[in-house]
């Protein structure tokens, strides 16, 4: 079989070579004995090293937090990699709740001054961990109101699904625990940057 000629490119316009990339999965590991910053091409590999440091340390009945956004494949293979480990407990990071309530609203509502009165009481439930409050909020929005129902049933969908992942953030900050993956960002940034 041949293949079929690929369309000619239009005079004047150079065809655009793909852009280069580089993938990598970073994590933040504090433990005891201090921190590590483990990097590797993919996610499966970047748990390999986890486990490879939890063991080198005596870590493995140890209680692993792991802070996520709401990936449905980053918090799969983590709690699949790791089933075998002590305990495992996925947090929502607060920085992507915040960002995702805002998005969505965004995309649902037509008033920006009801949007940021739903948003404020939306994030004020989700900070004390009240995901069943926070549903009915959404779901009780006044119809004139909603210009995109569908973004708000992806919302309801995102705290269905990450409900197990959603604490009581206002009990974590009181206890001085933390409630962001600000670290293992920031250790992103650095392993990225001293590649380049």
């Amino acid at each position: 079989a041949e293949a079929a000629p690929s369309p000619a490119t239009p005079p004047g316009k150079a065809e655009k070579a793909p852009k280069k990339c580089v993938h990598a999965t970073v994590a933040h590991v504090e433990m005891p004995g201090g921190k590590r910053v483990l990097a590797s091409a993919d996610l499966l590999s970047t748990c390999r090293l986890v486990v490879a440091c939890l063991v080198a340390n005596g870590l493995l009945r140890s209680t692993l937090t792991c802070f996520v956004d709401g990936e449905r494949i980053l918090q799969d293979e983590l709690l699949r990699v790791f089933a075998w480990v002590g305990t495992i407990q996925l947090i929502l990071d607060w920085y992507h709740v915040c960002k995702k309530v805002r998005e969505q609203l965004s995309t649902a509502l037509n008033n920006r001054h009801v949007r940021n009165d739903v948003v404020k009481g939306l994030l004020y439930l989700l900070w004390y961990g009240r995901v069943d409050a926070a549903i009915t909020a959404i779901r009780t929005i006044d119809a004139k109101h909603v210009k995109a129902p569908a973004a708000l049933d992806r919302l309801v969908g995102y705290f269905e699904r990450n409900r197990p992942n959603i604490p009581c953030y206002a009990a974590r900050k009181k206890l001085g625990v933390r409630n962001s993956s600000n670290r293992g960002e920031k250790a992103n940034d650095i392993v990225v940057s001293a590649r380049q």
